[in-house]
C-alpha cells in the first residue's frame, strides 16, 4: 500500500499567499467574486495554523471595504451592486482578518445598512433573492442567516417561514436542490445545497428554546449523502450529485455536514445519550472519515501547492479552502452540547444596540440570546480526532455552521454580541 502524503502546508501557504498578491488573467472572469476570492485564501491559511502579516490583512480589509454599498451589503467589487452571497464572504474575511478597535474592520461594518439589505432581500415565502431583481436560490437563507448570526443582527422578520422554504427544497432523494420542490420538481439533490440547507435549518433552529422543531427528511437525507461518499477505488472522495464523479470541494459541502446531521439525530433517537460518543467509532460513524482524510492527502494536493477538484485538474483557491475545510472536518470530531448551550443561554448579558433602532424589539432578545448559546455550544472532543498521518497533517478545527475556524468565530460572536 502506497504511503500517505503528507500535508504539505509550506507549499500550500505560499500559494494561498501568492494569490492574495496576484493572480493570472485567467481569473478575470471571478472580478464579480473578489470577496469570495480573500475569502478562500483568509481561511485555508488560518485552517492550517498560518497567520497573515498585518499588511496582508489590511490589504484584505480596504479591498472589502471598496465593496461595502451605502445601501447595505457588499458586492463583488467596487462599484457593483449588493449581493448576499458576496456580503457572506466579506463577513467571513473580516472576522478572519479584523477585530475590534479603531481601524481594525470590525467597526467600519455597515450592520444597519446590512439588516436593511437583507429584509429587502426577504420574500413572504422565506426565501431570499440574492440580489435587486436577482434569483431565488437556497444559498441565500443560508449566507443571509450566517450573516445575521454572526453580527446580532437577526430578527423574527428575518426568520419568518425560512425553515418552511428550505425544507421544501428537499428532493425525492433526501438531498437539497437550489429552489422549491412544491411546484415543478426540476430540482437536483446538490451536496452544495444541501450544505447549505442544513446549516440554515440548524440556525433557525437554534433560535428556540425548545430545539429540532423543523421537519425534513432526514432518514431520506442521511442515506443520500452517505451514499454520496465514493468507493475504494474513488479513493473514499465525495461526489455532489447521484452518478457523478468525486470532487475534493465536497469533502467539505457533504462531508462537513455529517454533524450537523448528528445534532438532528439527538432529537429523532431518544435512546441515544448524550454522552455517548459511539457516532465517532469508526464502526459505527455514518461515513469513513480516514478515507476522504485519504482522497484529500493523496489526491487533491497539487505539487506546486493548492488543492483541486481531482487528479489532472489544477489547483484553485476555492478547492484549496473546502478541501481544507473538509479535511478538518475529518479529523475533529466537533459536537453540539445542550447542556452547554443552556449555560451559556442563563449567563447572556441582555442589552440593548440603539445604533440600530430597527433591532429594539422584544420578540428578538430570546432569538438572540439562544442563537449566541447555540452557536458557541459547538465544541471540539480533542479525545476524538482523528488525524490520518500523524500530527504534522493537523488542522485546526472549523466551526460545522459557519466554516470559520472555531476561534475566530468565538471570537466574532462574543464582540458583536457583546459579552
Amino acid at each position: 500500500m502506497q504511503q500517505d502524503k503528507e500535508l504539505d502546508r509550506v507549499a500550500h501557504a505560499n500559494y494561498l499567499t501568492e494569490s492574495l498578491r496576484s493572480l493570472p488573467a485567467s481569473m478575470r472572469v471571478l472580478d464579480a467574486s473578489r470577496p469570495w476570492l480573500i475569502y478562500w485564501s483568509l481561511h485555508s491559511l488560518l485552517t492550517l495554523g498560518i497567520s497573515l502579516d498585518s499588511a496582508s490583512k489590511s490589504r484584505a480589509l480596504n479591498t472589502l471595504l471598496k465593496c461595502q454599498n451605502s445601501t447595505g451589503g457588499f458586492g463583488g467589487g467596487p462599484g457593483q451592486i449588493s449581493h448576499i452571497l458576496t456580503t457572506y464572504a466579506s463577513i467571513m474575511s473580516f472576522v478572519i482578518a479584523g477585530g475590534p478597535g479603531s481601524g481594525n474592520g470590525w467597526e467600519d461594518i455597515d450592520r444597519k445598512g446590512i439588516y436593511n439589505f437583507l429584509i429587502r432581500m426577504k420574500q413572504k415565502d422565506g426565501s431570499f433573492i440574492v440580489h435587486e431583481g436577482g434569483e431565488v436560490d437556497v444559498r441565500g437563507c443560508y449566507c443571509a442567516l450566517t450573516v445575521a448570526t454572526l453580527l446580532d443582527i437577526l430578527t423574527p422578520e428575518l426568520l419568518e417561514n425560512v425553515d418552511t422554504f428550505v425544507s421544501s427544497c428537499q428532493t425525492y432523494e433526501g438531498g437539497f436542490a437550489a429552489c422549491s420542490q412544491n411546484g415543478s420538481q426540476f430540482g437536483e439533490a446538490h451536496g452544495g445545497y444541501t450544505s447549505c440547507a442544513l446549516s440554515a435549518l440548524t440556525m433557525v433552529d437554534s433560535t428556540r428554546s425548545t430545539k429540532l422543531q423543523t421537519r425534513f427528511d432526514l432518514d431520506a437525507l442521511i442515506r443520500w449523502s452517505v451514499h454520496m461518499q465514493g468507493l475504494e477505488s474513488e479513493l473514499g472522495g465525495f461526489r455532489g450529485r447521484t452518478n457523478k464523479l468525486v470532487d475534493g470541494c465536497y469533502s467539505w459541502w457533504l462531508g462537513g455536514s455529517f454533524n450537523l446531521l448528528e445534532y438532528w439525530q439527538q432529537g429523532v433517537d431518544s435512546t441515544v445519550d448524550d454522552d455517548d460518543d459511539s457516532w465517532i467509532d469508526e464502526e459505527t460513524c455514518l461515513y469513513d472519515r480516514e478515507a476522504l482524510q485519504g482522497y484529500i492527502l493523496n489526491a487533491a494536493q497539487t505539487p506546486k501547492g493548492g488543492l483541486r477538484d481531482k487528479p489532472g485538474k489544477n489547483a484553485d483557491t476555492y478547492h484549496t479552502a473546502y478541501n481544507l475545510s473538509g479535511l478538518s472536518a475529518s479529523q475533529h470530531y466537533i459536537k453540539y452540547e445542550p447542556d452547554r448551550a443552556q449555560e451559556i443561554a442563563i449567563d447572556f448579558k441582555e442589552n440593548t444596540d440603539d445604533s440600530i433602532p430597527e433591532l429594539e424589539n422584544a420578540r428578538r432578545l430570546d432569538i438572540r440570546k439562544y442563537a449566541y448559546a447555540s452557536a458557541m455550544a459547538w465544541m471540539p472532543n480533542k479525545a476524538a480526532k482523528s488525524v490520518r498521518g500523524g500530527g504534522s497533517n493537523i488542522t485546526n478545527p472549523t466551526h460545522p455552521v459557519f466554516n470559520l475556524t472555531m476561534s475566530k468565530s468565538s471570537a466574532a460572536l462574543k464582540y458583536f454580541y457583546r459579552q
